[in-house]
């Protein structure tokens, strides 16, 4: 606990809130009785901002805001308690079939982990989400009428908090294998409580939220037309537009950037392989006493737990399930490290446990190091240099959203952003797509061109938008603009000069 305090405390304050934290943060700073109209429903006009994710963690935010004021510290603590709790009950609270030896390495390696070090100082709901998921569990395996009480009151708190807390369903079932008689009642009974508590939600928000566009860009039009809740949060459009914080020696494991899915995939094979011998081990010995009757239930949760958020991956992002470690809206990393303690004790296990800790640790440095951040950075210079000579500016393509504040960064709050082109749509559940010909993309530029008279208007596009760029440029070359381009590595950068209209 106090390595995991030592290392994150002083990330807390290193900069100000970005952009996913500022959309929390914002959320709890609406009064307690306007969060429900924060959820989505049916009928909601054009840019009605609507909450993304159930209300718990948002509630936790505005708890903290009450006792140690409003400010991006106090959003962030709760995510450094949530991580600091996560530690201890790695540690002191695990699962049945873990040692003691076991559950100590296991809260150390949660304590200084890439990916619990990075989400554990970010102001979002990952971390509250991992502690709920170790909790469920550690309750389920333990399977005493205190451990079903506590798996089901943490289950319900893990669906007020994320949506996804429902993949965790799966494991109730394979909990309610290993019980007979009464104590199979009390799984039932204690499941049913669970998610009979989240029903209501499934029922009458969460199809809601599958039709209503919600966050992301509905999100950046609070920013953009309220200001006071910028000013309040102490945020700045530098920070909005970068990236969250990460301490410096990540970079050290640089050397793992070009390949670092090569070692993630390597870490979930090495975990699934020592969980299939751990589950052969025990269910060979299931007969000759309880611990090893626990260790194959706790392994059995654990798999369970593992599988189910690989399901979820591959059902929501469409990416291949081996990539999972990298992702925050699982939390992965409580079964797997679990899993590889549990290994510790065989020499199979053992050799399991260094390749996936290898892969793990390097891998996820890499993913926390974020190459793209860097890109955005060169970005941000780019847009400070020419952006201060600029009078609006042009942002084309399906990458427009980050591309928005960072010309906010650089031209300050207020700034007039045209997105381009005006066929750019997105819906609910769908990618965003370019609903235009290229001959309405070029005529639109042209009037986009012909409009800048006397003005300096700078265009920024990602790079799998080249060709709205290139639109773009024809239309203001042929405009008689005075160009000037330059790339930050992925993204293409002009500013035009457009000559005033002749009298």
């Amino acid at each position: 606990v106090v390595v995991a305090l030592a290392l994150r405390v002083p990330l807390m304050t290193a900069t100000d809130l970005w952009l996913d934290e500022a959309a929390g943060a914002i959320d709890a700073l609406m009064p307690l009785r306007e969060i429900p109209s924060l959820l989505p429903h049916d009928g909601l006009p054009p840019q009605r901002y609507v909450a993304s994710h159930p209300p718990l963690y948002y509630l936790v935010v505005k708890a903290a805001f009450a006792v140690l004021g409003v400010s991006g510290f106090a959003a962030r603590a709760v995510s450094v308690l949530a991580a600091l709790l996560l530690v201890i009950v790695m540690a002191r609270a695990a699962p049945r079939g873990v040692t003691q030896g076991g559950a100590l390495v296991a809260g150390l390696v949660m304590a200084v982990h890439p990916l619990s070090l990075y989400y554990g100082v970010e102001a979002k709901y990952c971390v509250m989400q991992w502690l709920l998921t170790a909790l469920v569990l550690t309750g389920l395996a333990r399977a005493t009428a205190r451990g079903l009480a506590l798996a089901a009151i943490a289950q319900v708190a893990l669906l007020y908090t994320q949506n996804l807390g429902v993949l965790l369903a799966p494991c109730w079932l394979v909990a309610l294998l290993f019980e007979t008689g009464r104590a199979r009642l009390h799984v039932v009974t204690a499941g049913a409580v669970a998610f009979g508590a989240w029903l209501p939600w499934a029922l009458f928000v969460v199809p809601a939220q599958l039709r209503v566009q919600s966050g992301g860009d509905n999100f950046k039009a609070v920013l953009l037309n309220d200001t006071g809740h910028i000013e309040r949060l102490l945020i700045s459009a530098r920070s909005l537009a970068g990236a969250p914080p990460f301490p410096e020696w990540m970079r050290t494991l640089a050397w793992v950037e070009a390949r670092p899915w090569t070692w993630l995939a390597l870490a979930l094979l090495a975990a699934v392989a020592l969980t299939i011998v751990e589950a052969v081990r025990g269910l060979r010995a299931i007969a000759t006493g309880d611990e090893a009757h626990a260790r194959t239930r706790t392994t059995a949760l654990l798999l369970c737990a593992l599988a189910s958020t690989w399901l979820a991956l591959w059902l929501i992002d469409f990416v291949a399930p081996l990539f999972l470690p990298a992702r925050y809206e699982t939390p992965a990393l409580v079964p797997l490290v679990w899993l590889a303690v549990l290994a510790w004790r065989s020499t199979t296990g053992r050799a399991f446990l260094a390749t996936a800790m290898v892969g793990l640790v390097t891998g996820a440095a890499s993913f926390v190091a974020q190459p793209e951040s860097h890109r955005q950075r060169e970005l941000l210079g780019d847009l400070g240099a020419q952006g201060a000579q600029a009078d609006d500016v042009v942002v084309a393509g399906l990458a427009w959203a980050p591309l928005q504040m960072a010309a906010i960064d650089a031209l300050g709050f207020g700034t007039q952003l045209r997105p381009f082109p005006a066929a750019l749509r997105q819906s609910a559940g769908e990618p965003a797509t370019i609903r235009a010909d290229a001959a309405a993309i070029d005529e639109e530029a042209s009037a986009l061109a012909a409009g800048r008279a006397g003005r300096t208007t700078f265009v920024v596009a990602a790079p799998n938008d080249r060709s709205l760029f290139d639109a773009l440029d024809r239309a203001f070359t042929a405009a008689g603009c005075a160009g000037v381009q330059s790339t930050a590595r992925q993204h293409a950068l002009a500013r035009y000069a457009c000559p005033p209209v002749r009298p």
